[in-house]
């Protein structure tokens, strides 16, 4: 009965593990994402920046 709920037990951390590492997968996902945006909207900044000086040149 003992070895079962020792196994039982180390099953339950096992998952806990696995969820754990699964969500930092994917925050660490959502962070490359969303620096990937940040450069988007940053060269869309930089280019319109660009646009705007040469229509005033």
């Amino acid at each position: 009965m003992q070895d079962q709920q020792q196994k039982q037990l180390e099953l339950v951390l096992a998952i806990g593990k696995l969820a754990k590492l699964w969500e930092s997968k994917q925050e660490a996902s959502n962070l490359t994402e969303e620096a990937g945006q940040l450069e988007i909207h940053e060269s869309q900044a930089s280019y319109m920046n660009r646009e705007t000086i040469s229509d005033r040149a």
